[in-house]
C-alpha cells in the first residue's frame, strides 16, 4: 500500500489554509455556530427563530462561495481581495434578506423559501466546477478538474469517516475504562466536527490547481464530452432558470402558481 500521499497531507493541509483562507475559516465557523445553536436553542426566544435559521444556512453556502471565488481568481491569476469581499457581502445580504422577508411557517412560503435556498446551494456547488473555466476555449481542463474533484471528495469522505469512527471509538473506550457515561452530545459534536470542518478542509486539500488540469491530456472521449455538453448542461441550465422564473413570479404575484408545471417543479 502506497502511503506517500497520506504522508503529504500535513503539508498539503497547511497549504490549503493559505490557498483557501476564507473557505477554511468558514469551515470552522460553521462548526462553532452549529454547536452554539444546539446549546442555546432550548432557551432561545421564539421570535429569534429567523436568526437561528439564518445562522444555519448562511455559513455553509458562504464557505462554498468563498472556495468558488478563490478558484475563479486562481484561473485568472488574480490575488485581489475585492472579489472575495464582493461575493461574501452579496451572499450575506441575500441570505439575510431571504430569511427576514420570505421565511414563514405557512406551507406556501416555506416551500418557496426552501426551494430558493436549495437553488442557491446548487449554484454555489456548481460554481466550484464551472467558474474557474468560464470562457476557457479548452474543455479538457474542466473534465480533468471535475474528475480530480470527485476523487478528492471521495477521499475526504473516507478519511473523515475513518477519523470519526476512530475518535468516537476512543471516547467510547475511555468511557468504559473509567466507568464514565458521556452524553450523546459528545458523540454528536464529534460527528459535527468531522463533517463540517474536517471533511471540507480535506476536500479543499485535494482540489487540484487550475494550471495542472489545463496541462494534462484529455481524460474523456469526444462522445462523452459532446453528450454532457449538449445534453446534460442545457437540461440543468433550463431547470435552474425554471426555478428562478417561478421564484420571480411568486415575488411579483405573491401567489403560488398552479398547474402541471407547478406540480412538476414541486416534485
Amino acid at each position: 500500500m502506497d502511503l506517500t500521499k497520506f504522508k503529504k497531507y500535513p503539508s498539503q493541509i497547511s497549504t490549503t489554509f493559505k490557498r483557501f483562507p476564507l473557505a477554511s475559516a468558514f469551515a470552522f465557523i460553521t462548526f462553532f455556530i452549529i454547536i452554539t445553536l444546539c446549546e442555546i436553542r432550548p432557551s432561545f426566544l421564539e421570535d429569534a427563530i429567523k436568526s437561528l435559521i439564518w445562522l444555519s444556512i448562511s455559513p455553509v453556502a458562504a464557505m462554498l462561495i468563498a472556495a468558488a471565488t478563490t478558484l475563479f481568481q486562481e484561473s485568472r491569476k488574480s490575488t485581489s481581495h475585492v472579489p472575495q469581499i464582493i461575493t461574501s457581502s452579496t451572499w450575506l445580504v441575500i441570505s439575510a434578506t431571504l430569511v427576514a422577508i420570505f421565511f414563514r411557517e405557512d406551507e406556501i412560503h416555506l416551500f418557496y423559501f426552501t426551494s430558493t435556498i436549495i437553488l442557491f446551494y446548487l449554484v454555489a456547488v456548481l460554481s466550484i466546477f464551472f467558474a474557474p473555466f468560464w470562457g476557457q476555449q479548452d474543455e479538457n481542463g474542466f473534465w480533468n478538474f471535475l474528475q480530480k474533484n470527485i476523487k478528492a471528495l471521495i477521499t475526504a469522505v473516507i478519511i473523515s469517516a475513518i477519523l470519526l469512527g476512530a475518535v468516537e471509538g476512543l471516547v467510547l473506550g475511555f468511557a468504559g475504562l473509567f466507568d464514565t457515561d458521556f452524553s450523546e452530545k459528545v458523540y454528536f459534536y464529534i460527528f459535527l466536527f468531522c463533517s463540517c470542518t474536517v471533511l471540507p478542509i480535506l476536500y479543499f486539500t485535494g482540489i487540484p490547481s487550475i494550471d495542472e488540469c489545463l496541462e494534462e491530456k484529455p481524460s474523456l472521449n469526444k462522445f462523452t464530452t459532446s453528450t454532457i455538453r449538449f445534453l446534460f448542461i442545457p437540461v440543468l441550465a433550463i431547470g435552474i432558470l425554471l426555478f428562478y422564473a417561478y421564484i420571480i413570479k411568486f415575488i411579483a404575484l405573491w401567489n403560488m402558481p398552479e398547474g402541471v408545471v407547478s406540480a412538476f417543479v414541486s416534485s
